[in-house]
């Protein structure tokens, strides 16, 4: 099997680069969307993200965490990501349309990567390029292109390609070998600045040229001879890794009150579940993984709570699908370590999917997800090789028979066109927070995260009434959910209906959980507002204290609270007392109050 031949590349690569440019070239049109509008923008966000918003010196973006703009402490650590979201924004302001450019050049990017990675493993130019296209035209990867945070996939994918592909070069490189190394220590550090997940090229870069080896010399021993150019590598590789992991523990202990994550339940049901249970839930989430890594056809913007059952012991039904999983899981691993000599390219296949997918699974550590299309953008480069071993198997017969040609032919085209019409599809979806919400609602009416998105998003076009709906419908998918209770109260305060915008913001007080920074606040200024209408003002006095006591003093100045205080202070005016209290509220909230003298003692009412 020859190598794809340095002069003819430039045609496949720009063939390859065109069609997956022109799949994605209607993401342009999009806007900001989910976290992009938090994370993404700068100064146009409603949280104006000071690391977005201003260029702040470098050493600010290697010592600060992810959600730095957002919220004091935090454990992700993607520098290089945010520094690209800011440099964006002094460039060229919140454009979203440069956003997405950004994001589509660096998917053809990888994409043109993945072709040259395939040509190092001696494959011909249509055995390198077909695989690479099923990586450009890949589903699943609509996600990570489509929304603008995807870009920690995107950068993590090219800069440890490049650096590969850098150690490759280094070996024909004679005594240029040391710029080599160097240019690929500064691009893994880069990629493991873009994401944590992209550490795992540490361990893919030696099983990528253990079966380069397999290739060229299928007797070669498994472990290389220790010379100079192998401890060069290694250096390149590790040096890297290091400094990443030691600028990540600096940034973990300079938090001052701690670092302990606080995932909602809703996003990640089984962050905070005892380990057996959590195992058994992301072996059956990591095993459909898989499923959508083969069939990328039935996409969703959110996995989170009420999509996946959650496994809690092996006689409940849910526990057959994570038998199921671990079973195919280990049939991968196993198969390609067996296979190691005799397929390396399908060794590599299942050591890149199970090695990079295994640190966003659930199974060793939670993370802030349960499941996410974009984790599985590095990892379904195992795909790509499976189809390269698969090609390169066929190709014989591919040669020899018109009939065997013309039916695999139709298969290829039958899937990567489904996948692009999925692709295609999936981009109209995500062009606003609106579209996705709605959409994603109807299409995937088991999320609760999705319905009370699509609330939002019905209450932002003044239909309240649907927005009650969806929030109805979010409660009986998940009793416990209390943020969900709130914006249900809301609702049917907005609605006039206040009876049961009482009875939903107790439900919220009784659920299991709430995050006592932020939705207990809400419930305490919310009841507050539906005691005043129930003609309760003394018990909205007294909720309303307790959620300013609860709050962080910006939450204190909502509009509606302030003019809450403002009627309290009408309605109590009589008794000094109160008013006394809700001088104190007005101050916290920076209300000026105009109010009659209280009655001098014993004077009567």
């Amino acid at each position: 099997m020859l190598p794809c031949p340095t002069e003819n590349r430039r045609p496949w690569i720009i063939l390859l680069a065109l069609l997956t440019l022109f799949t994605y070239v209607h993401a342009l049109q999009n806007d900001f969307t989910m976290d992009d509008r938090a994370v993404a923008m700068g100064s146009e966000s409603e949280t104006n993200n000071p690391m977005v918003s201003e260029l702040r010196p470098i050493s600010e973006y290697f010592s600060t965490h992810y959600w730095r703009g957002l919220n004091p402490t935090g454990v992700l650590y993607r520098p290089v990501t945010v520094l690209s979201f800011a440099v964006r924004h002094v460039v060229f302001g919140d454009s979203a349309f440069v956003a997405h450019l950004i994001n589509v050049l660096l998917h053809v990017a990888a994409t043109v990567l993945v072709y040259l990675l395939l040509c190092q493993l001696g494959l011909t130019k249509l055995g390198a390029w077909l695989p690479a296209l099923f990586f450009g035209l890949h589903a699943i990867h609509s996600e990570a292109v489509i929304g603008i945070v995807g870009r920690a996939e995107l950068l993590g994918f090219c800069f440890g390609a490049i650096g590969l592909l850098s150690l490759l070069h280094s070996r024909t490189s004679g005594s240029l070998k040391y710029i080599g190394w160097m240019l690929a220590a500064q691009c893994f550090f880069l990629a493991f600045c873009s994401k944590e997940s992209a550490l795992l090229w540490a361990a893919f870069v030696p099983a990528f040229l253990l079966a380069k080896r397999m290739i060229a010399e299928p007797g070669a021993r498994l472990v290389p001879k220790l010379g100079f150019h192998v401890i060069g590598e290694a250096v390149a590789v590790l040096l890297p890794a290091f400094l990443f992991l030691l600028l990540r523990e600096r940034m973990i202990a300079a938090q001052p009150d701690g670092t302990k994550l606080a995932v909602d339940a809703v996003v990640n049901p089984i962050y905070a579940v005892p380990d057996k249970t959590r195992v058994m839930t992301a072996a059956m989430v990591w095993g459909y993984g898989l499923l959508l890594t083969l069939f990328p056809f039935h996409l969703s913007a959110d996995y989170g709570a009420s999509v996946f059952p959650v496994v809690h012991s092996l006689t409940e039904p849910a526990a057959l699908m994570s038998v199921i999983s671990v079973t195919a899981l280990a049939a991968i691993l196993l198969g390609g370590l067996v296979m190691h000599r005799r397929n390396p390219l399908l060794f590599l296949a299942s050591i890149t999917f199970l090695g990079f997918s295994f640190v966003t699974s659930n199974v060793a550590v939670p993370i802030g997800t349960i499941f996410g299309e974009r984790t599985f953008y590095t990892p379904s480069l195992g795909f790509v090789f499976a189809i390269a071993w698969l090609y390169r198997r066929l190709e014989p017969k591919l040669q020899s028979s018109n009939q065997f040609q013309t039916l695999a032919t139709m298969l290829a085209g039958a899937w990567l066109g489904i996948s692009t019409f999925t692709i295609i599809q999936r981009i109209p979806v995500w062009e606003s927070n609106d579209s996705l919400f709605i959409h994603e609602a109807a299409a995937h009416p088991d999320s609760v995260r999705m319905q009370v998105c699509a609330a939002a998003a019905w209450e932002g076009r003044r239909n309240l009434e649907l927005a009650a709906q969806h929030l109805e419908r979010a409660v009986v998918l998940d009793p416990g959910y209390a943020n969900a209770w709130n914006h249900l109260g809301m609702a049917y305060y907005k609605l006039g209906k206040w009876d049961r915008a009482y009875e939903a913001l107790e439900r919220g007080f009784g659920s299991r959980r709430h995050d006592r920074s932020i939705v207990l606040p809400q419930l305490f200024g919310n009841r507050a507002l539906v005691l005043e209408k129930l003609g309760k003002p003394e018990e909205a006095l007294t909720s309303l204290e307790s959620s300013f006591r609860t709050s962080p003093p910006s939450f204190r100045k909502t509009r509606e609270y302030c003019r809450l205080v403002e009627r309290l202070a009408h309605a109590l005016a009589e008794d000094p007392d109160a008013s006394a209290r809700i001088r104190r509220l007005a101050r916290d909230a920076g209300v000026e109050l105009v109010l009659p003298a209280p009655p001098a003692a014993g004077s009567g009412r």
